[in-house]
């Protein structure tokens, strides 16, 4: 199928986080991994995830954080991005061309795209 979207959602008051994948158009999800903010070092708040090479890439918004997951929910790599080039990052992606690309909605002001 094409067009597969994932999408990551905190559990309120829980311990970790739960990534589902879904397909636009369809109802409906799957449970496809949960993730412990113990194995992350801290409990996060995901605004976005894409996956890239069988990895899930989480973007912690309100924490500016990125992190890389293996398809089995371990961590690889994790990142901080700086607050002069993202005030609000709520959206992640990769192109066809494997760019980053993060969006950030502005925080008051204008909204960004930024790509790596």
């Amino acid at each position: 199928m094409t067009g597969v979207q994932t999408c990551a959602l905190p559990i309120c008051g829980a311990d970790f986080i739960s990534l589902y994948r879904f397909f636009p158009g369809i109802p409906g999800s799957t449970k496809i991994l949960d993730v412990p903010f113990e194995l992350i070092g801290e409990k996060i708040h995901p605004s976005a995830v894409t996956t890239r090479f069988g990895d899930y890439i989480i973007l912690a918004g309100k924490e500016r954080r990125v992190f890389q997951l293996s398809a089995s929910g371990e961590l690889i790599a994790s990142g901080k991005l700086k607050k002069k080039h993202h005030r609000q990052p709520e959206g992640i992606a990769f192109m066809s061309s494997g760019r980053l690309v993060i969006a950030d909605e502005g925080s008051g002001q204008k909204g960004r795209i930024t790509t790596y």
